[in-house]
């Protein structure tokens, strides 16, 4: 269960993240004065906050503090402007670390495929997800495959 809520961490910070970077500047759209810094989610049951590190426009890592003992941070590795690799760990080691690259088709994100650690020499990572996009005549994303 812990397994596919990190996944679906990873797949909404992918979609918060491609929307906060691809958006248009446009006249009369809101362009805030400072960077998104912290995210604070909270239910009946349990609250999380997201703290974000960039550098210039480039988003640098998220660490999502889930208690007082755990977080998992999401550190993000680029080719230019493009993400090119998102790497997951906890801070504790409890958890295998996971990679999740990013292959584009031109200017369109058409693949992420997720690899993860583990501890045998002979196959060190395994593969562990798989995101495939599809794109209109618009470049807009219109379905994704998990």
């Amino acid at each position: 269960m812990l397994q596919h809520k990190r996944q679906m961490v990873v797949v909404l910070l992918t979609a918060l993240f491609t929307m906060l970077t691809s958006a248009c500047q446009k006249d009369g759209v809101y362009k805030p004065e400072k960077k998104l810094s912290k995210i604070h989610l909270e239910t009946d049951y349990w609250q999380r906050d997201m703290i974000w590190n960039w550098d210039g426009n480039l988003l640098n890592s998220i660490k999502v503090n889930y208690s007082d003992d755990y977080s998992d941070v999401f550190e993000f590795e680029y080719q230019g402007q493009r993400v090119k690799t998102i790497i997951c760990s906890d801070i504790s080691g409890y958890k295998p670390v996971k990679y999740y690259h990013f292959h584009y088709n031109g200017r369109h994100l058409s693949c992420i495929e997720g690899v993860q650690d583990t501890n045998n020499e002979e196959f060190p990572q395994r593969p562990c997800a798989k995101y495939t996009f599809t794109h209109n005549d618009r470049d807009q994303i219109t379905e994704i495959q998990v």
